[in-house]
């Protein structure tokens, strides 16, 4: 299992910043990716329980949110996909830091193919880093 995590201050207040990240319905807004919710969570539209597809044109996947902690984190597994995966998760973390927002981006996989695990660590960062980045790009410019 490799897991990468990528740190970014986000200048903007913790309910902004999680209220965007939180709302995968709208990632095509500001991601250069397709987001579709597939079904609604048990607490709410997109809380614990949800299923969103992700992904770009035919190549996609579907994630399920087990855990949502208001303005502190998200947590999401991955249910199905056309990649070589054994297993996938992710966290983003939220932390006040002054008028900002400390935004920690995990991701942990395990390939069911033999790749060097710099490589995969590699993709990881940049999945992470490009999703902290666009999500900040949206919010400067709103």
């Amino acid at each position: 299992m490799r897991k990468v995590t990528t740190r970014r201050l986000i200048d903007a207040p913790v309910e902004t910043v999680f209220d965007l990240l939180a709302d995968r319905e709208n990632y095509s807004t500001y991601l250069p990716l397709t987001a579709r919710l597939v079904r609604p969570g048990v607490d709410s539209r997109q809380g614990v329980g949800a299923i969103h597809r992700l992904g770009l044109g035919p190549v996609g996947v579907r994630e399920k949110i087990v855990e949502v902690r208001p303005e502190q984190s998200i947590r999401y597994e991955l249910v199905t996909g056309r990649l070589p995966v054994r297993e996938h998760s992710g966290e983003i973390s939220f932390v006040p830091h002054g008028a900002s927002t400390q935004v920690d981006y995990s991701m942990a996989t395990d390939l069911k193919l033999p790749v060097p695990g710099l490589l995969v660590d590699g993709a990881l960062r940049v999945f992470t880093f490009a999703m902290l980045w666009f999500a900040n790009r949206k919010l400067r410019r709103a």
